[in-house]
């Protein structure tokens, strides 16, 4: 299998523990995420080569988001960092 690029942003779901409201909780737990994320990590799980273009922040939460997509051996690369 060659080169798979995919192309679509990076999403983050905010999660309240314990099936809470968000008014219930004092706790969060986020996901990332994103259909054509998705399916970038699947194949990267499936050994394939894969490299997500996107854009995402220049602070923590991009940098969490870059970690996250390195554990599956997804190509970050080509993902620009935006300054807020």
């Amino acid at each position: 299998m060659g080169q798979i690029i995919t192309f679509g942003e990076v999403l983050m779901r905010l999660s309240p523990l314990g099936n809470k409201k968000f008014i219930q909780a004092n706790t969060l737990e986020f996901y990332f995420g994103g259909t054509e994320l998705n399916v970038g990590l699947s194949i990267a799980n499936f050994g394939g080569s894969v490299k997500h273009i996107t854009c995402i922040s220049d602070d923590f939460i991009g940098d969490t988001a870059i970690a996250y997509l390195n554990k599956f051996n997804l190509d970050t690369s080509a993902i620009g960092l935006i300054g807020l």
